[in-house]
């Protein structure tokens, strides 16, 4: 009976975990996405870490930006620009990443 409320609940949101988890890796830099959507009660944002590799298999994040929600975008790095792309008015955002790097 667990096991199957389990993967109920596991097939419930995992399509979920692709809206909120996001990471891609460019030229050895990991770069990962959290988005946080309140729902009705708030704004969503996208918070923007660099991901850093940690003792023990574990990791690190450190803040770059926190952006106004995107329905849709990709990801790409020019150099030290770090650009979201997307269907919106704005086009696209683009962060400067030149400061951001694993220790």
């Amino acid at each position: 009976m667990a096991v199957s409320l389990v993967v109920f609940l596991d097939a419930t949101f995992s399509s979920n975990k692709d809206y909120i988890y996001q990471e891609q890796t460019f030229n050895n830099r990991t770069f990962y996405v959290y988005t946080a959507d309140p729902g009705a009660f708030g704004k969503a944002h996208h918070y923007v870490y660099l991901k850093c590799p940690a003792s023990f298999n574990r990791y690190e994040l450190e803040l770059i930006a926190n952006l106004s929600w995107m329905r849709d975008y990709e990801m790409s790095l020019e150099g030290d620009d770090l650009i979201f792309q997307n269907d919106s008015e704005e086009g696209k955002t683009v962060l400067d990443v030149s400061e951001f790097y694993c220790k």
